[in-house]
Order: structure tokens, then sequence, then C-alpha cells
């Protein structure tokens, strides 16, 4: 399956009471570990829009092609409003669904352990074959996510031509990345966390700024059971320092990085 992601949208207006009832009832499913499955037939040939809710923090989402989503609860324990929207004109959207559901956590951070629309793998495939391949032998997280990281900085390179041509709606596919063997730094933090959450390692993707750089970033952050803290990752920049022969620093300084989104 492939996934579009919309940044969130401040301006998308929710036309209220306007809440339709039809027979998908099934259309939101709760998979447990954190992760919900989103299902819609498009009828109208409207565009399509998928709400995920807490606290009013807000996540919307495009419905691909094939009327299928995998979305986080990356929001923590609570409850979630997820809607599915149908565009009545620019930025004006009506609630075809809305349903609400509780998430309690089973495991510590397992939300942040499975595929996702933006880091998707299926077992067998080329990036789920090279995680295992990269972490046999290796006892501990911290070894693993050594050798995985090792592997990101070295084994891409920068596609500066793809971050010229970008489309709003670009999805990230780890075992694209691979075959290609470049990429934008969405691209290395999907590979970099699709390689670690399938040898179990919880791993986010963030996207933000840095301080000093005048661009939208993607990057990550890895959760390292030795010392029970996240670590700031930033695999793509770290391609680049090696490409250019200067120092880099595995672990970076997380005031540095201003998350704005984190899957």
């Amino acid at each position: 399956m492939r996934w579009k992601l919309t940044i969130i949208i401040a301006s998308i207006i929710i036309v209220a009471n306007s809440i339709c009832v039809f027979a998908q009832e099934e259309a939101v499913e709760n998979l447990g570990d954190g992760i919900i499955s989103v299902r819609y037939e498009k009828e109208s040939g409207k565009a399509i829009k998928i709400m995920v809710e807490k606290s009013g923090i807000r996540f919307f989402y495009d419905l691909d092609d094939d009327n299928e989503s995998l979305l986080p609860l990356q929001s923590g324990d609570g409850i979630y409003r997820i809607c599915i929207l149908e565009q009545e004109r620019d930025n004006q959207y009506r609630v075809l669904l809305s349903k609400s559901l509780e998430y309690i956590a089973i495991h510590k951070n397992e939300c942040f352990t499975n595929p996702i629309d933006i880091i998707y793998w299926e077992e067998g495939e080329a990036i789920y074959k090279k995680a295992i391949e990269l972490t046999d032998g290796k006892k501990t997280d911290h070894e693993k996510i050594t050798a995985i990281y090792n592997f990101t900085i070295n084994s891409f390179d920068y596609d500066y031509d793809k971050i010229k041509n970008i489309d709003v709606n670009y999805l990230p596919s780890p075992n694209h990345m691979m075959s290609s063997k470049k990429g934008i730094c969405y691209d290395y933090a999907s590979a970099f966390a699709a390689m670690l959450r399938i040898n179990g390692i919880p791993t986010r993707l963030v996207k933000g700024h840095i301080k000093g750089v005048d661009a939208y970033h993607a990057w990550n952050e890895v959760y390292d059971s030795s010392s029970q803290r996240w670590i700031t990752v930033d695999t793509s920049f770290d391609a680049y320092y090696i490409d250019k022969g200067l120092d880099y620093s595995f672990e970076k300084k997380q005031e540095n990085y201003i998350a704005e989104q984190i899957f």
C-alpha cells in the first residue's frame, strides 16, 4: 500500500454540523500497538482527508488512491477523534465520519515500532532483509543502532536534483531508497527508521527545522534502551559531512532541533 501525508494545515476549515452517517462503520479500525487503519471507498471523486486529533492537536492525512491508510496515534495515551473529511470547496471540508477511540499503550513506545504510511515495509522486502543482515550477531540495541547508522550515512547519497522538484504530497519509500541508493532528508529518515523499527527499536521520524538553517528538514529520534532516553540523530546531515570530509557526531544537540511533527 502507498499513502500520502499532508503537513499539518492550520487553514483547513471543518464545516460544523455536517456529520454524515453511512454504512462504512468499519472504516476506522484500531489495530493495536498505537496504529489505526482507515478505509474509505471514494465515490464522489472529491478530495478525502483523514484527521487524527487528541487534546486539540490535529494531524491531517490524504487518503491514498488505494483507499486505505495506516496511521499512528503518536500523541500518547488518551481519547482520540478520527474523522474522514470530504472537500466541499477550496480549504473547506465536511465530516463524513467521526469516531472516538481510547488508546492505552501496553508496551512503552510501541507506537514507534510499527510500519506506518511514511515508514512502510513488509517482511521479506529489501529494506527488511538489509535490517536483519546488519544486526546479525549484534546483542544490544546500541550495537544495532550503530550498525544501521553507519550503513545509512555511508551507503546513500543526497539527491540534489530530487529536492528541486519535490511534490508537496511526496511520500518516502524505504525500499526505493534501498534500490536507488539516494534521496533527500525525508528518505534518509524514513529508511533509517524502518531498519530500526524492523529490529524492534523505537524510532521517531521528526519534521521541523534546525536552528540557523533556512529549510524544512526531517531527522530521527531513537530510543536507546541502555540509557533509557531518546537520542537525536540526523543521518542526511552526517552523510553530507562525510562527503565533504568534515567532522560529525552521531548524537546531535536536541536543543538545536525544533520539532513540528513527530511520527
